[in-house]
């Protein structure tokens, strides 16, 4: 299985990987009638409010409290206890990793978790570079 992806990630022929709203996995899976991973875009780009309209006017709560229940620095303490690879790109305008990526890496350590940072530097959001692929994969094959 390992092998196979090494297989489907060095058959991509790039030097990065840009992949704005999906992850590797999500281009590496067979395509399905459903998402195995919803998703919602939550980033610091002007149309996030229709997104987060759309994501959480149906919970019967506050709209913020409504966002801490899914987000994930607010969920430390109930994540499971795993090692955790976290990549932050500095020219990311999607997600600043100076108000999400940063602190959830200190709050997830000061918690006593198993969690690496990778900074990405001069690279934006979900662009991994030969390197940042590199240590992706070298992440996952761990397991």
């Amino acid at each position: 299985t390992l092998d196979k992806l090494r297989a489907a990630l060095s058959d991509l022929g790039t030097s990065s990987v840009v992949l704005g709203h999906e992850s590797v996995a999500e281009c590496l899976i067979h395509k399905r009638w459903y998402d195995p991973f919803p998703k919602f875009r939550l980033t610091e780009r002007p149309d996030v409010a229709r997104t987060v309209y759309f994501a959480f006017s149906h919970y019967p709560c506050e709209l913020g409290e409504a966002m801490k229940s899914v987000s994930p620095l607010h969920l430390i303490g109930r994540l499971p206890r795993i090692p955790y690879s976290v990549f932050a790109a500095t020219a990311d305008v999607e997600v600043d990793p100076e108000k999400h990526s940063y602190p959830f890496v200190s709050a997830m350590k000061e918690a006593g978790y198993d969690v690496d940072l990778t900074v990405m530097e001069g690279r934006a959001h979900c662009d991994l570079s030969p390197e940042g692929l590199a240590r992706y994969v070298d992440f996952l094959s761990a397991f």
